[in-house]
C-alpha cells in the first residue's frame, strides 16, 4: 500500500499545524492527528495533599476506577501562582508548528522548517525533526532549543522521547531561571520528567562571556523536584584560579534547605583575636532544623553554638545555647541560653515565653561583635499566657530577670520581678454611646535583692536599692461618652483607681497593709478646620486642630507606699495628654491640669499621605507638685515645657523630623533632637540626626550626633559607613567603614566597625574600645566566603540595601515562551 503523503498542501501554506495525541493505537493517532484539536478542557492536576510534600513534586496518577472524594472549599496561600501544585505525567496532547509536515502518521512523522513542538509546558523548537511513533522518540536537529520549567537547553541535536520525558542532548548550553545560572555540558542526559544529569559540566552564575567565578564537575545531577543539584568531582575557580576543589558539591537551585557544612566565616576583633567559624547545618524535617556552630578563638578556646528551631500549625520557637567549657583568659566556663516560643490558636488563646540567661555579667562585652549586643544590663525570663474574646481578655504573667548588677549605676535597683501578675480587662465600645473599660491586676512582686536565690551570681546588694516584697491589687473602672462630629469632637470621662497592698512584715515598718483610692477626671476636646493648598508644587489639604484638655485628680499622700514599677514618665507631646505623670501604678500624681495644643498639618490630595505635621503643645498647672518618687525635688512651677514636634516627607525619597522641649522656667533647651533621612534611589542613602539632651540620667548631658550613609562611588564602588560621636565625651561613640564592591555575578564587602566600650557607672568613657573586621566575597546565587557584615550595616545605616538583591522564587509560568 503506497505511503499516505501530505507535503505538497502543506508546502502551499505558511504554517502547518496538526495534534498527534500520544498513548493511543495505531488508528486512534491517525484519527486524531486527521481531526482538529479539541478543546482545552482538561482535568487540572490535583491540589497537594499529604503524598505531595513539596512543592514540584510528583504525585502517582490515581487508577482509572477511582472517583475522587468531594473536597471542602477552601482559600490556597500561595508564594507563586500554581508553584505549589503537583505535576502529573506528561499524558496530554502535543501540538506541532512547521513549515512543512511529511510522512506516515502510523510511522514517522518528518517536520522542516522552523520546528515548534508544544507538550504539558514543554516548548521545543529547532530546524528539522523526526517523531518516530513506536517508540515514541523524537529527533531534533539543527540550533535545538528546549524550554521546560524555567530552563532552557540548547545544542546542534537533541533526541527526546515525550512520554517518558527522557533523551539526551551533546554539546549543550543550558540556563536555570531559579537562581539565574547557566553553564555548559558535554553531553546533557534527560533520565525523567524530574532528574537531569550533565557530564563534564559548568555552572555560573555569571554572564557567559567573561565569567568571573565557574564551577567544573565531572557530572552534575539535577533534581527538579527537590530544586537540588549535586556535583561530583567539583573545581571551583575565582578570576581563573581554582580555589576549592570537592568530591561533592551542594548547588543551591531553590530555596529549600539542605543539611551540610556551610560556608565556614572568620572575624578579626581587637578583643577577641582571630575566630574561625564552622557551622554544620542539619535540615531535621520541613519544620525543624539545628545548626552546631563551632567557633575557634585562640585567645580564649573554642566555643560551641547550638540553634534549634521549629515551627508547627499554632507554635514556633527556637532554642540557642552558646558554651565555652574552658575561657582560657577567665579559666571559667562561659555560657549564653535564649528560648523563645510561642503558641497561639484560633480560640483566643496565646502563650509566649522568653528566657534569658548568661554564666556571667562580663559575658556580652568579651563575645559581642556591635555595640548593641555589649550593652544589656537585664535579660528577660518572661511567661505571659493570654486569652483574648470579643468585650475581654485576661492574662497570667511571670516577669522575672537576670541583673547583670555590677554594670548598672550605683543608685539603680534593678527591677522587680513580678511572680506572678493575674489580670482580667473588660473593654466594651459603643455601649449606647458609652466606651466602657475596666482593668484588674493582682501582682506578687520579688527583688532579687532581698532574695538572692533568684539570681545566684550576685553576692553583693546596696540596702539602698530596695525597700520590700509584697502583693498588689489594682481595680481601675472607667466610663467615657465621646462627643464626634465632622469638625470637633469632646470626650469626658470618669475613672476610679483602687489599689491595695499586702507587703510582707520582715521589711516593712509599721502596718504591712495600705489602700489608696482615687477617682480620676479629664476631658479631652478639639476642633479640626481645612482649606485647600499647596505645598512643593502639589495639591494639599492643610488642616488647623487646636486641641484642649483637661485632667483632675486629688492628692493622696503615697510616701509610705511601696514602689514596685513606677517611674517618671517620658515628656513627650503623646504624655500632655495622659492624666498621670508617672509610669506604673504606685504613683498616681495629684492633678489640676489643663494642656494646650494646636497641630497643623499637609495632606496629599491625590494619595491621602500626610506630608507635613506641626505640632506646638504645653500643660498648665494650678497648684504644685505634691507626689513625688523617693529622692526627687518637687516641681514648683506653674506650667510644664513647651513642647514642638514637627516632620515632613516627600514619598519614599527624603523626611525630616525635629523634636524641642524648651523650658520657659530657665529659658534654656531640655531636649532636641533632630534627623534627616534622604534615599533618592536604591542602595542610595544619606541619614543625619543629633541629639541634645541636658537631664538624662544620672544628670549626664547629652550631646551626641549620627551620619551614616550608602552611597555609589562609581558603576561598581559603594562606600558605607556610620559616624556617632559624643560631643559632650570628646569620644566616638561608634565608627563604621567599608566599601562594597559590584561585579556582574559577585560582590565584595570590607568593612570596619568600632565602638566603645562604656561602663554605665560611670559618667564619662571608660576608653575602651572594640575593633572588629568584616570581609567578605559573596558569589551571587552559590555561597559567600567570610565573615558576613549585612546585620551590622542594616543595624548602623537606615535605609541600607543589599546591591545584589536576592533573587525571586521562579514560578512554572515565569520565563514562558
Amino acid at each position: 500500500m503506497p505511503a499516505r503523503t501530505v507535503s505538497g498542501r502543506f508546502a502551499l501554506v505558511a504554517v502547518a499545524a496538526i495534534v498527534l495525541q500520544l498513548g493511543a493505537t495505531s488508528s486512534a493517532r491517525a484519527q486524531a492527528a486527521a481531526s482538529p484539536p479539541p478543546a482545552a478542557a482538561q482535568t487540572p492536576p490535583p491540589a497537594p495533599g499529604p503524598s505531595q510534600p513539596g512543592a514540584g513534586g510528583v504525585a502517582p496518577a490515581p487508577p482509572a476506577t477511582s472517583v475522587a472524594a468531594p473536597k471542602p472549599l477552601s482559600l490556597r496561600v500561595e508564594r507563586i501562582l500554581g508553584g505549589g501544585r503537583a505535576r502529573t505525567p506528561a499524558s496530554g496532547p502535543v501540538y506541532v508548528r512547521a513549515d512543512r509536515v511529511e510522512g506516515e502518521f502510523d510511522e514517522n512523522t518528518i517536520l522542516e522548517g522552523a520546528v515548534e513542538v508544544r507538550h504539558d509546558g514543554l516548548v521545543l523548537r529547532g530546524e528539522r525533526a523526526v517523531y518516530r511513533f513506536e517508540d515514541d522518540e523524537l529527533k531534533v536537529r539543527g540550533k535545538v532549543h528546549l524550554v521546560e520549567r524555567g530552563a532552557t537547553f540548547d545544542g546542534p541535536a537533541l533526541d527526546f522521547k515525550l512520554e517518558a520525558q527522557t533523551g539526551q542532548m551533546p554539546t549543550a548550553n543550558y540556563t536555570y531561571a531559579a537562581k539565574g545560572g547557566r553553564g555548559e555540558s558535554r553531553l546533557i542526559e534527560f533520565l525523567s520528567d524530574d532528574d537531569i544529569r550533565m557530564h563534564d559540566a559548568t555552572y555560573t552564575t555569571c554572564q557567559p562571556d567573561n565569567p568571573s567565578w565557574w564551577i567544573r564537575a565531572e557530572t552534575i545531577d539535577i533534581n527538579r523536584a527537590d530544586q537540588d543539584a549535586i556535583a561530583h568531582s567539583t573545581t571551583l575557580y575565582f578570576q581563573g584560579v581554582p580555589i576549592f576543589a570537592s568530591p561533592y558539591f551542594d548547588l543551591p537551585l531553590g530555596d529549600q534547605r539542605r543539611s551540610g557544612v556551610l560556608t565556614p566565616g572568620f572575624y578579626q576583633n581587637s578583643h577577641l583575636g582571630q575566630e574561625f567559624i564552622v557551622p554544620v547545618y542539619w535540615n531535621i524535617a520541613p519544620n525543624r532544623d539545628y545548626t552546631l556552630t563551632t567557633d575557634l578563638m585562640p585567645r580564649r578556646g573554642v566555643s560551641l553554638g547550638n540553634e534549634f528551631r521549629f515551627l508547627e500549625p499554632q507554635t514556633k520557637g527556637q532554642l540557642d545555647f552558646d558554651v565555652m567549657p574552658n575561657d582560657r583568659q577567665t579559666g571559667i566556663m562561659r555560657d549564653h541560653i535564649v528560648l523563645q516560643s510561642q503558641y497561639a490558636n484560633f480560640n483566643g488563646l496565646r502563650v509566649d515565653m522568653n528566657y534569658n540567661r548568661v554564666s556571667d555579667d562580663n559575658y556580652f562585652i568579651d563575645f559581642s561583635h556591635n555595640i548593641v549586643n555589649a550593652s544589656p544590663e537585664v535579660l528577660p525570663q518572661e511567661l505571659n499566657i493570654t486569652y483574648t474574646r470579643p468585650y475581654w481578655n485576661a492574662a497570667f504573667r511571670v516577669d522575672k530577670s537576670q541583673t547583670l548588677v555590677s554594670l548598672l549605676a550605683t543608685s539603680d535597683p534593678g527591677p522587680y520581678e513580678r511572680v506572678p501578675d493575674v489580670a482580667f480587662n473588660v473593654l466594651r465600645a459603643d455601649w449606647n454611646g458609652f466606651d466602657l473599660a475596666s482593668v484588674f491586676d493582682a501582682t506578687r512582686f520579688q527583688h532579687p535583692a532581698i532574695n538572692p536565690l533568684f539570681t545566684p551570681s550576685v553576692t553583693t546588694y546596696s540596702p539602698a536599692w530596695y525597700s520590700q516584697d509584697g502583693s498588689r491589687f489594682i481595680a481601675n473602672p472607667s466610663i467615657s461618652y465621646p462627643f464626634l462630629a465632622p469638625g470637633w469632637f469632646i470626650v469626658p470621662k470618669a475613672q476610679w483607681h483602687y489599689t491595695d497592698y499586702e507587703l510582707d512584715p520582715t521589711f516593712h515598718s509599721g502596718s504591712s497593709s495600705a489602700q489608696r483610692s482615687l477617682p480620676i477626671a479629664s476631658v479631652d476636646s478639639g476642633l479640626v478646620f481645612q482649606r485647600p493648598s499647596t505645598w512643593l508644587g502639589s495639591s494639599m489639604t492643610q488642616t488647623l486642630e487646636p486641641r484642649l484638655y483637661y485632667a483632675f485628680i486629688p492628692f493622696r499622700d503615697q510616701s509610705q507606699l511601696p514602689n514596685f514599677d513606677s517611674a517618671d514618665s517620658d515628656f513627650n507631646f503623646a504624655q500632655l495628654f495622659t492624666e498621670n505623670s508617672f509610669t506604673g501604678s504606685d504613683r498616681i500624681s495629684e492633678a489640676n491640669q489643663i494642656t494646650t495644643a494646636v497641630v497643623t498639618r499637609m495632606i496629599d490630595e491625590e494619595s491621602g499621605a500626610e506630608r507635613l505635621r506641626l505640632a506646638l503643645g504645653q500643660r498648665f498647672y494650678f497648684g504644685s507638685q505634691l507626689v513625688t518618687l523617693p529622692g526627687d525635688v518637687p516641681r514648683t512651677t506653674k506650667e510644664s515645657d513647651t513642647l514642638f514636634v514637627g516632620n515632613a516627607s516627600m514619598g519614599r525619597k527624603w523626611s525630616v523630623d525635629v523634636g524641642l522641649d524648651y523650658s520657659t522656667f530657665s529659658s534654656q533647651i531640655v531636649l532636641a533632637t533632630m534627623g534627616f533621612h534622604w534615599q533618592p534611589r536604591a542602595a542610595s542613602v544619606i541619614n543625619f540626626s543629633y541629639r541634645y539632651e541636658t537631664a538624662a540620667l544620672e544628670g549626664s548631658l547629652i550631646d551626641q550626633f549620627r551620619v551614616s550613609a550608602q552611597w555609589p562611588l562609581s558603576p561598581r564602588w559603594y562606600g558605607v559607613g556610620a559616624l556617632n560621636y559624643s560631643v559632650a565625651d570628646g569620644a566616638w561613640v561608634e565608627t563604621v567603614g567599608g566599601v562594597e564592591y559590584k561585579a556582574d555575578c559577585w560582590v565584595g564587602r570590607f568593612v570596619l566597625s568600632r565602638y566603645a566600650v562604656t561602663l554605665p557607672s560611670s559618667v564619662a568613657f571608660s576608653g575602651n574600645y572594640t575593633t572588629t573586621f568584616f570581609m567578605q566575597i559573596e558569589l551571587n546565587g552559590l555561597t559567600s566566603v567570610g565573615t558576613n557584615p549585612l546585620d551590622q550595616l542594616q543595624r548602623s545605616i537606615t535605609g541600607f540595601q543589599r546591591i545584589n538583591p536576592l533573587s525571586s522564587p521562579v514560578g512554572p509560568f515565569d520565563h514562558y515562551e
